[in-house]
């Protein structure tokens, strides 16, 4: 990890904006997004163990983009912290 410690990961959320609307392979997108976040440190792992909600979601046409918001929990009483 980026600090030296695993954080508990409530959620990874990836909003996807398509330049048009052909057809894209939703699923190989995602996959090499969360493979980037494991070999980048933000994340130990992407098993379900890890993340165990993966939303995935997509926006109007536009700038092809993918938006990444990944929520933590945060303290002891186990509320997010994003």
């Amino acid at each position: 990890p980026l600090n030296g410690t695993i954080r508990l990961v409530e959620e990874v959320r990836i909003t996807f904006t398509p330049p048009d609307r052909r057809k894209a392979d939703l699923s190989n997108k995602a996959e090499s997004i969360m493979d980037l976040l494991v070999d980048a440190g933000v994340i130990a792992d992407d098993s379900w163990f890890v993340v165990p909600r993966l939303v995935l979601d997509r926006t109007e046409e536009g700038a092809p983009q993918a938006h990444i918001t990944i929520t933590f929990y945060g303290n002891e009483m186990g509320e997010p912290k994003r």
